[in-house]
Order: C-alpha cells, then structure tokens, then sequence
C-alpha cells in the first residue's frame, strides 16, 4: 500500500492540506503562516494606518473607552480585532508593532 507524504508547514509544522500557490517559493506554508508572513511584509507604519483607517475597528474601540482603566485591550484580543476587522493576521512576535497598538487601543 502507497502511503501519501502530506507536506508540513516550514514555520509550525501544521500539515498543509492546500496545494501551494507559489510554486517557486521554498517555503512550505499553512494557510495561517502564509498570511503572517505576508503581512509581516507591512511596516509598522503601514499596519498603524490601515488600523486608523479601519472605522469599524475604531468605532469597536471608541465602545470599549469608558471601561479602558478597568478592562484594557490585550494583545490577543488586539491580534483577534485586526484579524476580522482589518484583514490582517498579525505575528504575535512583533512586539513593538503590538506595543504601537497597545497604545492605539487604549488611548495612552
């Protein structure tokens, strides 16, 4: 019996289910490193201004302003506002992207 060899994602290993859209490129990746590596492409610049431009996004913010001293943002539920309401899956890692959004989120 031929056993299927399913490619492993080269950043988290997840196996990946969808053939690769770029052939040429030699990285393996799943859907959710594909898009963390394609907005890492973004600068901090150009993340801060799609986020100040998002009014969906900012009007979610302007709801949470009176409770901000009580309940913060957090960078997770940052990360999970500007997946859905910006488009972008952002790396976690980037933390001084995360620290300009703290900031934004909060209004420090």
């Amino acid at each position: 019996m031929a056993s299927l060899q399913q490619d492993k994602c080269t950043e988290c290993s997840t196996n990946i289910t969808e053939p690769h859209k770029d052939k040429s490129s030699k990285l393996k990746l799943c859907y959710e490193c594909t898009e963390i590596h394609e907005s890492s492409a973004l600068s901090n610049d150009d993340i801060m201004q799609k986020v100040g431009e998002c009014e969906p996004l900012n009007e979610i913010i302007s709801t949470f302003l009176p409770n901000i001293d009580t309940n913060p943002w957090l960078v997770m539920e940052i990360h999970d506002a500007v997946y859905v309401e910006v488009g972008l899956n952002l790396s976690i890692e980037r933390t001084d992207l995360f620290a300009l959004l703290l900031t934004h989120f909060n209004k420090n």
